[in-house]
């Protein structure tokens, strides 16, 4: 029996959650070929070719989770911002608060009036 072409394939299921990485290559063997060190090139090749679609993978699941994260981190700090704007407008509220009544001669305790404020 003569041997005229080889197919190898290769198939690796994934570590974590669903998916694998495969890869097919067939090649001819031409007269005076030897057939062992063919199939060992093309394992070779496959094997390679695996490894790349696997680490492929990582990289995209690794840059998935990295734009999710920037994407909650966007939203905390929209939320902070709105955070310190309100405290802004409340602080800003009590300082016309304690001006409109000092301007009508309302006594304020001591500790309202002596609010000293950084901003």
């Amino acid at each position: 029996m003569k041997i005229t072409a080889i197919r190898i394939r290769v198939l690796r299921s994934r570590s974590s959650g669903y998916g694998h990485d495969a890869c097919e290559i067939e090649a001819q063997v031409e007269e005076g070929d030897d057939p062992g060190e063919v199939a060992a090139d093309i394992r070779s090749r496959c094997e390679a070719e695996v490894r790349q679609s696997a680490e492929e993978h990582r990289l995209i699941q690794s840059v998935d989770g990295l734009r999710s994260e920037v994407v909650s981190l966007e939203r905390k700090r929209d939320q902070l911002k709105a955070e310190v704007n309100a405290a802004h407008k409340a602080i800003g509220d009590c300082e016309d608060l304690v001006q409109h009544a000092q301007r009508h001669g309302l006594k304020l305790p001591v500790a309202v009036d002596a609010l000293a404020l950084p901003f």
